[in-house]
């Protein structure tokens, strides 16, 4: 399969030099679990050790010209897959379980995939409650009839005309509406949260969210992501291929098959992990 025909991974590392490790700990889950191509879409100050040579099947460059901060370089991503099929998933996500092609195939019926609800009013939340965005007032504004609270840590997309206006309209109401759509991360000067962006985009195409867990028979449940650092109890084993997760309030472990460590945590589990696969890779471990 070459690149550029049928379906691959893609990884973002905009900006900075440090999330190539964590891209690389991705990439080698990847290897580990599917046989699909891994993409890197970087800028030009990125570099690439020796010692990583091999691990990304193709590395793209975003034009300097064309670049944007931190995760709203997201919003890019279209343009530069290589892929007719893309799977993107966030550089501090592992895949633990190897049965991702059920996802792929659920995904066959899809143009845009990404998890979220459906909302037409309500607060958008993000770190603090007053550091929010109103749902209702973003509906009113863009006259449409809901909004997806998206979670773009993994997300999905083919190379259709349907895909290709998804995308520049989430980059029209990033360069015209973001002050009003998004919310700035307080740490990072003009960056903007990408999630209510793509969740309003999908709201305008009428875009409904990939379902958070879906049963294909009475005891097997398929998750194909979950934010993990908040969870009150793990068992994860990238080698083995487990991975459950208990939420406080919830009776039932989840099961996803890629786990997003937020800000790599669980910090003691995550790198575990990484560095089992960084031993079977004969690669130097990871701190």
């Amino acid at each position: 399969m070459g690149l550029g025909e049928k379906e691959g991974y893609l990884i973002i590392v905009a900006d900075k030099q440090k999330y190539l490790e964590s891209a690389v700990n991705l990439a080698l889950s990847l290897k580990l679990k599917d046989k699909k191509p891994v993409c890197l879409l970087c800028c030009s100050k990125i570099r690439i050790p020796s010692i990583y040579s091999g691990i990304f099947d193709k590395m793209i460059l975003i034009k300097e010209s064309e670049k944007l901060i931190g995760t709203t370089n997201k919003l890019l991503q279209y343009k530069y897959s290589p892929f007719d099929r893309t799977m993107f998933i966030d550089s501090d996500c592992l895949m633990i379980k190897d049965n991702i092609d059920i996802i792929w195939k659920k995904l066959k019926s899809y143009n845009i995939g990404l998890r979220g609800t459906i909302a037409s009013s309500g607060k958008w939340s993000y770190f603090t409650e007053e550091n929010n965005v109103d749902i209702g007032t973003i509906v009113t504004l863009l006259n449409i009839k809901f909004l997806i609270k998206a979670n773009s840590q993994v997300m999905y997309y083919d190379k259709s005309s349907r895909s290709e206006e998804f995308f520049k309209k989430a980059l029209y109401l990033y360069e015209h509406f973001r002050d009003k759509v998004s919310l700035q991360f307080k740490k990072v000067k003009d960056e903007y949260t990408d999630e209510p962006i793509f969740g309003a985009a999908m709201g305008y195409f009428n875009i409904k969210p990939f379902p958070f867990m879906f049963k294909r028979h009475f005891f097997d449940c398929v998750q194909w992501s979950s934010t993990i650092q908040d969870a009150e109890d793990y068992s994860i084993d990238i080698l083995r291929g487990i991975c459950k997760v208990k939420f406080k309030g919830i009776n039932r472990y989840d099961s996803p098959i890629i786990a997003h460590f937020g800000g790599l945590r669980p910090t003691e589990i995550y790198f575990s992990e990484v560095n089992k696969l960084r031993e079977l890779y004969k690669l130097p471990p990871a701190c």
